[in-house]
């Protein structure tokens, strides 16, 4: 996780970011999940990849530990 204020939107507040794998950001959210935090705002620049790279390698995996099981994201 890297935290740092944000020189973009907010005025400033302190922004925070999941960096790594889509298995790294998969766990980290997991973990979130545990302590009972259940929405997040997944987005990065440029947007329309990211967009695509989060629902094509992170969202399946998320979706499939949800189910219960704990395959890897991006695992087909």
């Amino acid at each position: 996780m890297y935290t740092a204020p944000g020189r973009f939107g907010g005025g400033g507040a302190a922004t925070t970011w999941l960096v790594g794998s889509a298995d790294d950001v998969a766990t980290a959210l997991r973990n979130y999940r545990k302590i009972g935090i259940t929405h997040f705002v997944l987005s990065d620049t440029p947007y329309k990849q990211e967009i695509a790279r989060i629902g094509d390698q992170l969202l399946p995996g998320l979706r499939e530990s949800a189910a219960g099981t704990t395959q890897p994201a991006g695992t087909p």
